[in-house]
């Protein structure tokens, strides 16, 4: 299904009311050097989840090659470089750390890049692709999109096909990549809610299924023969 093809109720239940002006104009962060990837991943620790997403090449090598990750929490963001002198240590135990959900879209090709840096898949996972189906707005449905339709913003992908390994990184550039984490944690608090929300209104409706059937019981075994 298109997201135009919606009907405006699923896709009116979890639309937020506010712009993306604040984030499109937020501080932009840009981790050179292990003590500062450290100090920012102490910051990063705090909550119980992960917005992260990468800037890659692969048009001529095997596996990606990694140009930029993007992590947020639910109030800081920073922009990592892997291409400077870094050791990413910090950053990838805080990834592997089970206690928190690592949030993704389409997560496929950024966790094939997690896995050859951690050594495993980082987990728990929550892909806003697949919460985004699971709520009504379609298969498959592009970050674009999923933007438009539930934050009622647009996204510029001027810069995604950008050359990503060249230094230094234009501020257009860092401004777009710092986007897709900024918006990406806000679906995924709609996104969250709208699920837990439809996980309780089945298990409230299995509990009225129940309710009747042990009522139909009784009244069965209780009938005079």
């Amino acid at each position: 299904m298109s997201p135009s093809s919606l009907s405006i109720s699923a896709a009116a239940s979890i639309r937020e009311t506010s712009g993306l002006s604040d984030d499109e104009t937020g501080e932009i962060r840009l981790i050179t050097d292990t003590d500062a990837l450290a100090e920012a991943c102490e910051r990063l620790s705090d909550g119980d989840f992960l917005a992260v997403d990468t800037e890659f090449h692969r048009e001529t090598t095997y596996w990606p090659q990694v140009c930029l990750i993007q992590v947020a929490n639910a109030d800081y963001d920073v922009l990592v470089d892997p291409i400077a002198k870094i050791d990413l240590s910090p950053l990838m135990k805080l990834l592997a750390d089970k206690s928190r959900t690592k949030v993704f879209h389409a997560a496929r090709q950024d966790l094939e890049i997690f896995t050859r840096l951690i050594g495993e898949p980082p987990s728990p996972i929550f892909d806003t692709q697949i919460a985004a189906m699971a709520c009504g707005l379609g298969d498959s449905i592009s970050y674009e999109n999923l933007v438009s339709r539930v934050l009622k913003g647009t996204v510029d992908k001027s810069s995604q096909f950008t050359d990503w390994a060249r230094r230094p990184l234009s501020e257009k550039q860092l401004r777009y990549a710092r986007g897709d984490v900024v918006y990406l944690r806000k679906i995924y608090k709609i996104l969250r809610d709208k699920l837990e929300g439809m996980a309780a209104e089945e298990d409230r409706s299995s509990q009225a299924i129940r309710r009747i059937l042990g009522t139909m019981d009784s009244y069965v075994t209780d009938r005079p023969s």
